[in-house]
């Protein structure tokens, strides 16, 4: 099972000989619950700024954080007040100099004040974060899902998103509040966040489509039970 249509492709492609059905699952937007922190707490805690742009993503290189910092380098003289706040793990492995460098250029282009690199923060403190951001930028190369774990979480708080326009990340729904720029883009992630920047407080959240994709939950009920149903007559026939 798999909750992209791009993702059903590509093992269709690299993997020819598979002969299992591959099933795709609705989009989905499930209710959070976690214990949410005040925004008074979260800045005594975390020292954040009043507002702020939110980047949950492990710093891993297809996150696109290089991308981010470029974009917010060239915004820095019209907007020297724009805040990033970034959560998430700041080891990668199979890159283990890049967090380094992204430091090294935010030192270089003295934007350090701008972007607040708080690392793996608790879970509720994450989703506290982000719902009290102006919105969500998603700059990722890659992933296994449409906008990936932290775009769902801030469509689910009703938040905006600004996200790249992999294919994955165009099977997201039609709402107003994505904003997709060309993924890799520098000036196009800038565009972006300048104009959500500016606007931001006028925003309509849409809340009765927020909604209708609360309510596709019963539909991937359906789906996976069917799957499961279909495993079982396999295996009983087998028998």
């Amino acid at each position: 099972m798999t909750y992209s249509q791009t993702v059903k492709r590509d093992i269709e492609k690299f993997y020819p000989h598979f002969k299992g059905q591959i099933t795709t699952l609705p989009f989905v937007l499930i209710p959070i619950c976690y214990k949410k922190a005040t925004q008074k707490a979260l800045r005594q805690r975390y020292n954040i700024p009043p507002e702020y742009f939110i980047v949950s993503n492990q710093f891993w290189i297809h996150k696109g954080h290089q991308t981010l910092f470029r974009a917010i380098k060239r915004l820095h003289k019209a907007h020297p007040k724009l805040n990033i706040v970034c959560t998430g793990k700041t080891s990668d492995y199979r890159k283990p100099e890049y967090f380094k460098k992204l430091n090294q250029f935010l030192m270089i282009n003295k934007l350090t004040y701008n972007v607040l690199i708080l690392g793996f923060v608790p879970k509720d403190d994450q989703l506290s974060l982000m719902a009290n951001s102006i919105a969500v930028i998603q700059p990722t190369l890659f992933e296994g899902s449409p906008g990936g774990q932290s775009v769902q979480e801030a469509l689910s708080l009703h938040k905006p998103v600004i996200v790249s326009d992999i294919n994955t990340n165009r099977e997201l729904p039609p709402l107003k509040n994505i904003f997709f720029f060309k993924s890799g883009s520098i000036s196009g992630l800038a565009e972006a966040i300048s104009k959500l920047y500016v606007s931001h407080k006028k925003l309509n959240r849409e809340y009765r489509h927020y909604r209708s994709l609360h309510g596709n939950t019963r539909s991937l009920g359906k789906t996976i039970y069917s799957v499961m149903e279909q495993v079982l007559t396999s295996s009983n026939q087998k028998l």
